[in-house]
């Protein structure tokens, strides 16, 4: 997976549950992020704020919002009953639109998380 931004471009690579952020041209992973009970098939990045975050969504039928600064999981979105398949925050408004393979896409509030 490859998210990125007009300052930063990561590669996300998923070992199952895990992913490991990277920078491009770096050998090395910068962190990696542990919390999903599945496998990850999503992510993306945004800037609430100050502060960067990373969404991911996976086959445990949640999201994730990850602050990116301190690697910390701040919120777990749970509603769907299937995988997740796609994520992102929207560019403007505060929401998170999150897809899943039970046919339905959910919008959340970027603060509260409702």
């Amino acid at each position: 997976m490859l998210t990125a931004t007009h300052d930063v471009i990561l590669f996300i690579y998923t070992s199952y549950f895990e992913l490991q952020i990277w920078s491009l041209g770096s050998p090395d992973p910068n962190f990696t992020l542990d919390g999903h009970q599945k496998g990850v098939n999503c992510v993306d990045y945004f800037t609430g704020g100050d502060r960067p975050y990373l969404i991911t969504g996976s086959d445990d039928s949640t999201a994730k919002v990850w602050d990116y600064q301190t690697k910390s999981c701040v919120q777990t979105l749970e509603g769907h009953t299937h995988n997740i398949s796609d994520v992102c925050f929207h560019p403007e408004l505060p929401i998170i639109i999150t897809g899943s393979e039970d046919g339905t896409v959910r919008i959340w509030h970027s603060t509260t998380y409702r």
